[in-house]
């Protein structure tokens, strides 16, 4: 059993290529409308393409299909820009659609792909629930990946 947990914590940890990877959990999966979660990355490369994921975790008593989410991107130069996303968590039918680990369904989206970031620097990533709900109950962590993307496709200005 011992030997399971540390090869699943292994299967899940930071691949050495990745440019950035954290999660961070939401408080008692009750996401409330005004509280947002931001993730400061550190860019030193601006030349190389790159593609963002969102990592989302959800339980079962996720009352929804989909997930709408704002994403805030401030740019080094202090530029702002926002996203609408949405994820859809299960099948219109009902059925989950993520990795089922535990009693836990996680999920990862790409949501940029070969996208260049055109400043060295520090970048934030802020993101909010957009379901309109007080209080959205069954998300339990959201996380944000960056790796090197295989080929050069577009830049964000």
């Amino acid at each position: 059993m011992l030997i399971a947990l540390a090869l699943t914590i292994l299967l899940h940890a930071c691949n050495p290529s990745d440019l950035y990877h954290d999660t961070r959990k939401i408080p008692n999966a009750r996401w409330y409308s005004n509280y947002k979660t931001t993730f400061e990355v550190h860019l030193s490369d601006s030349l190389k393409p790159v593609d963002v994921y969102l990592d989302i975790r959800n339980y079962d008593d996720y009352p929804y299909a989909n997930l709408y989410l704002f994403l805030d991107t401030e740019f080094p130069d202090g530029r702002k820009f926002r996203d609408t996303l949405e994820c859809m968590l299960a099948t219109p039918e009902g059925k989950w659609l993520g990795r089922k680990n535990g009693g836990v369904r996680e999920s990862r989206f790409l949501i940029k792909r070969n996208v260049i970031l055109p400043r060295s620097g520090k970048y934030q990533f802020t993101f909010e629930q957009g379901m309109r709900e007080a209080q959205l109950q069954g998300i339990s962590e959201i996380g944000l990946k960056i790796s090197p993307a295989s080929n050069k496709l577009k830049s964000i200005k």
